[in-house]
């Protein structure tokens, strides 16, 4: 797996009691160069027990060149750990997850005169091997609305829990956002987006006293009447009751010749990250960016890349078929901070079990795979999460053993016959969470959240 990272970084911050690891070069950049400055790329980064990593450092020379650090490209700065016991790190600044913890890490300039530092939280994920208990329910078997599967979810900086699904029956040409607190029984509000696609992923933004949902727009009919494979994300303000079709929807974003596009963000780190998919399916991408400068572009013109089906089956407009021209934030006019690219032959097998949401926060990819069991109750469901860091490498595959047991997860009173379809994943403050729409021999869907402390508290 290989990966591109380019140069625009905008974080500092201030280095304090620090302890000092020298690099053995002579000081200076290659060919002569000067070292004018430093950036990290996210202002916190955490690594996992027995992880050693290379921080996401750029190099900016007095010569005017921008370049990432590399083991082979140290440029004679100088390391340091507030903390060397939970988060050494060596001369060549390879930070290693020796105790669970946090720390400020820095790098200095072989002159002295400039430094920058990040926050470096030491996790641990093999709480995801742990067996199902009472105190991992956040959420714990609620049905939302059209008694249909939960898609993906997301947790507001309002309080409120942000779900997304498709419509049931004669409705799934809608993917309904619902809106609802962790602990209530009923969902509070929702929305309809017709035509948008499967909801997939969400993500949720506060702006201001305003809460914006990024989810997947302009998606194309299946054969049931249902949409998918969305070709844009839009950004829409949560207003419940409203329903809002793809043209309007007034902000979009796109990249071309890529469909299924699935957003995650993490705005303390100004980080947004688009998994997509290309025109044969062949091949999967994580196209990482710069939250605040995708925002920033100016919206254009652009006909989306491949042609849509709408209406007709069971939504009230006759069925259309075109490849509409539309206003959108052209991604391909950004420069990626990352871009990793994953095929059939990916190394990582990340994939092979069906993309079930993915989240990004401090410098990691959570990616979620797994399928329910038919709702037989023949064999446990599976879910699966991935940890990959920003330059295309495995750092941990788990799989959630609290849904093995099915004994456990009807004692729980989540399922009877052990069906827990994984369905969305968010990691917030070192807390894990996976989600999963529960079924029984009911036949209610039903939406359950666990919750993982991989801080280790």
């Amino acid at each position: 797996m290989k990966n591109k990272v380019l140069t625009r970084i905008i974080l500092t911050s201030a280095l304090y009691g620090l302890t000092a690891c020298s690099s053995d070069s002579d000081g200076g950049a290659p060919g002569g160069k000067t070292v004018n400055n430093l950036r990290f790329i996210n202002r916190t980064f955490d690594i996992y027990t027995g992880e050693q990593a290379l921080p996401d450092l750029y190099i900016y020379t007095a010569e005017g060149a921008v370049e990432p650090y590399t083991e082979e490209n140290r440029h004679g700065l100088t390391w340091l750990t507030s903390v060397p016991s939970s988060v050494p790190v060596s001369a060549d600044g390879i930070v290693s997850g020796e105790a669970l913890g946090t720390s400020r890490v820095s790098a200095r300039t072989p002159d002295k005169q400039k430094q920058t530092s990040q926050t470096i939280n030491v996790l641990q994920s093999d709480m995801l091997d742990k067996p199902l208990t009472r105190s991992m329910l956040y959420t714990s078997g609620h049905m939302l609305s059209d008694n249909s599967v939960m898609q993906s979810f997301d947790l507001g900086a309002d309080g409120y829990m942000y779900c997304s699904q498709v419509g049931r029956g004669t409705n799934n040409y809608n993917i309904v956002l619902v809106r609802k607190k962790a602990d209530a029984a009923a969902y509070e509000s929702r929305m309809l987006l017709p035509y948008a696609g499967h909801g997939n992923n969400i993500a949720v933004e506060q702006d201001g006293s305003d809460m914006y949902v990024w989810v997947g727009s302009y998606g194309t009919r299946g054969s049931a009447g249902d949409y998918t494979l969305s070709q844009t994300i839009a950004r829409i303000k949560y207003t419940p009751g409203q329903m809002l079709r793809p043209s309007e929807c007034h902000e979009h974003y796109w990249i071309p010749q890529r469909r299924n596009l699935q957003a995650s963000l993490d705005p303390d780190n100004d980080i947004a990250l688009f998994w997509c998919m290309n025109k044969g399916y062949t091949a999967r991408y994580f196209y990482i960016y710069r939250l605040s400068e995708i925002k920033a572009l100016p919206e254009t013109s652009r006909q989306l890349s491949f042609a849509l089906t709408w209406g007709g089956m069971n939504s009230p407009d006759a069925e259309v078929t075109e490849t509409p021209t539309i206003l959108v934030k052209d991604l391909s006019q950004a420069e990626p901070l990352a871009t990793i690219t994953m095929t059939g032959k990916s190394p990582l097998t990340v994939g092979t079990g069906g993309n079930q949401g993915h989240d990004v926060k401090n410098g990691k990819i959570y990616y979620y795979e797994g399928a329910g069991n038919n709702n037989d109750g023949a064999a446990a469901s599976t879910a699966t999460v991935t940890v990959i860091d920003f330059r295309g490498n495995l750092v941990s595959r788990h799989d959630v053993a609290a849904i093995a047991d099915m004994g456990a997860l009807a004692q729980q009173g989540l399922t009877t016959t052990g069906y827990m379809e994984p369905e969305g994943i968010k990691l917030y403050d070192g807390v894990l969470y996976c989600g999963f729409a529960s079924r029984s021999t009911d036949d209610v869907r039903r939406a359950v959240v666990l919750q993982y402390n991989l801080k280790g508290e």
